[in-house]
């Protein structure tokens, strides 16, 4: 009697099962890959981003005249927030300087045609002051403790951070009128965001408010947004992103020579 040579049911269920077992292994593998893919994207684009940040403030920063703020001093050492003039054509005589060879200090407003001159930067009682300010605003809050998720790695829950933006910030002209019109020159504040809306500054746990000093990383060194040294400024330019399964925190440190200090 002739036989057909086939598989039996034990064969064909051991085949199955170590088939199965291969497919498996092969989706967590790719799984794997695809989830370290895209998290490497994730810091490149974290990478990129703080990378621009810190070019368009070194532009902006590096021919500066920095100076405290008369207007209850809008910036110290080691802040989060940083005031200057820059040279303005204000004669409009093709250079920077007035008949005299001095430097002409002011403010370019993106919002309005032409520059504009502070006609008395050294004068503590000036009333017409035309500068720009770069400032943090914060527009939301993380909480290790509430997302479960030590986002700077120190081994602790317990750390708040504010996170928003960087602003320019051009205040009305006049001392004191920093969202007004001001009176005198008829010009209004204005404010342009430069950043997206994932900075990074540390949150007090005693006060409860942002503290510039902070620690926001875990090198154990304060963290300012701007802190600096003689004509040295050095920038800290800490980013989040707080969408993900796995939250991301990327830090990046430049310094910069200030032309004007």
């Amino acid at each position: 009697m002739y036989r057909k040579n086939a598989f039996t049911i034990l064969e064909v269920m051991m085949a199955s099962t170590i088939l199965a077992v291969a497919l498996i292994g092969t989706m967590i593998f790719l799984n794997t890959m695809t989830q370290a893919t895209t998290l490497q994207k994730d810091v490149s684009e974290l990478e990129m981003q703080s990378t621009v940040l810190a070019s368009n403030l070194a532009d902006e920063l590096r021919a500066a005249w920095v100076f405290p703020s008369w207007n209850n001093s809008v910036w110290q050492n080691g802040d989060n927030a940083i005031q200057f003039l820059v040279p303005v054509d204000h004669d409009g005589d093709g250079d920077v300087f007035d008949a005299a060879m001095n430097v002409q200090w002011g403010s370019v407003r993106e919002d309005q045609t032409g520059e504009f001159m502070d006609e008395s930067h050294e004068d503590a009682v000036s009333t017409r002051i035309f500068y720009t300010i770069l400032r943090f605003v914060q527009t939301s809050t993380y909480s290790e403790a509430t997302e479960n998720f030590d986002l700077n790695g120190n081994g602790v829950l317990t750390d708040v951070f504010a996170l928003g933006h960087i602003e320019k910030f051009y205040p009305a002209g006049t001392a004191g009128a920093d969202n007004a019109t001001s009176a005198n020159t008829n010009i209004p504040a204005f404010t342009k965001i430069i950043s997206g809306e994932n900075v990074v500054q540390f949150i007090d746990p005693d006060s409860g408010l942002i503290n510039p000093a902070g620690l926001i990383d875990n090198d154990q060194s304060p963290d300012p947004l701007f802190f600096q040294t003689g004509s040295t400024l050095q920038l800290r330019i800490f980013l989040a992103r707080t969408d993900k399964e796995e939250p991301l925190l990327q830090k990046l440190i430049t310094s910069m020579e200030l032309r004007n200090e």
